[in-house]
């Protein structure tokens, strides 16, 4: 049996719905500050995976917390995307996850 999520995203209260056939970009972050990026198509279910340790690169990081996520509508932009920000600095990471709080609480004001 797998565990299926309900086909919607909520964030502050508001639910929109979610295409099945989309994937994620996303970043991980940690209580030491250590970030991990990755991509999936159930980005929920993945950092459940990254935090029961079924993932050796982030096993000794835990626990994980959901930074960043970006939708991608293809796997090919997902990968392509996660291997650019693998490319990143910390500090460009840290700055990119920076700019999505500060842009999301403009919007949010």
């Amino acid at each position: 049996m797998t565990n299926k999520l309900p086909n919607y995203t909520s964030f502050g209260g508001w639910k929109y719905d979610v295409p099945n056939d989309i994937f994620w970009v996303y970043i991980l972050k940690n209580r030491k500050g250590q970030l991990y990026v990755g991509q999936t198509k159930g980005v929920i279910l993945r950092l459940q995976r990254h935090n029961k340790g079924d993932t050796p690169q982030t096993r000794d990081g835990r626990p994980w917390e959901i930074a960043y996520t970006e939708v991608c509508f293809t796997r090919e932009i997902a990968v392509n995307r996660e291997k650019e920000l693998k490319n990143f600095t910390a500090l460009e990471l840290q700055n990119l996850i920076t700019s999505a709080i500060n842009d999301f609480k403009t919007l949010t004001l």
